[in-house]
């Protein structure tokens, strides 16, 4: 079905986006949006399901399945999950593991539509959204060493950390973040990029992979992360 295909890789490529880019929200939560996007291609392509022995991967995904539904149930049962208290730690677990099945569900039904190229160009895209702000911060920050008190447009967190003890690879002392939140995550999502962009390259596909390449490096060392540099490249 034409239409649960398309939700499908719409719901996938928005996926993409918010897992880099999870402190982004604009007037609607876009885990709704995928959601959404998310059942109507499991509805409409349920009878299209591939043998789960066909492929490894889809192996993977039911196993993820599994486990997302045994980590609700033990959620659920733990003490201080009550009606009398509603806890908001237990309550976004349960809603994080519901929204992993969904999608996980949607790609083990739908995962002949998945291909490097439409999952490399959606973490491109969404990097380059990260890189549009984070450039923003830096040079608001202007390699200040102070808390200017700066903040990220449609949210209440700063995207960077700052101090003599977050120095990043072009010497400030500060490391940006952007709307990842996190200066590792970033660094691990631009590491990604980067060798995702070396996989891309060919003669006839430079263009996007060199540009990919050139925003992974300047993400990679405004966030800073030594950590993630030994993990990918040591």
């Amino acid at each position: 079905n034409k239409i649960g295909e398309k939700s499908y890789i719409v719901a996938l490529i928005l996926f993409i986006f918010q897992m880099i880019n999870r402190e982004f929200v604009p007037i609607i939560d876009l885990r709704i949006i995928i959601i959404f996007l998310a059942l109507i291609s499991i509805f409409l392509n349920i009878n299209k399901r591939s043998k789960i022995s066909d492929s490894f991967p889809r192996l993977l995904i039911l196993l993820f399945l599994s486990w997302g539904l045994v980590s609700i149930f033990f959620v659920s049962k733990l003490p201080f999950f009550t009606l009398e208290v509603w806890n908001t730690h237990s309550v976004n677990l349960i809603i994080l593991y519901a929204y992993l099945i969904v999608v996980s569900l949607a790609t083990f039904i739908n995962s002949r539509q998945v291909s490097f190229k439409i999952v490399y160009r959606a973490i491109f895209f969404a990097m380059l959204f990260n890189f549009i702000f984070s450039m923003y911060l830096y040079f608001k920050l202007n390699g200040e060493g102070t808390d200017l008190g700066v903040l990220l447009p449609l949210t209440e967190i700063k995207g960077y950390v700052i101090g003599d003890m977050h120095g990043n690879f072009l010497g400030n002392h500060f490391r940006i973040a952007g709307y990842s939140e996190d200066a590792n995550y970033l660094s691990f999502n631009s590491a990604i990029l980067i060798l995702l962009s070396i996989m891309s390259y060919s003669k006839k596909n430079q263009i996007l992979p060199l540009f990919g390449l050139f925003l992974g490096t300047i993400l990679f060392a405004i966030s800073g992360s030594k950590t993630v540099l030994i993990v990918f490249f040591c």
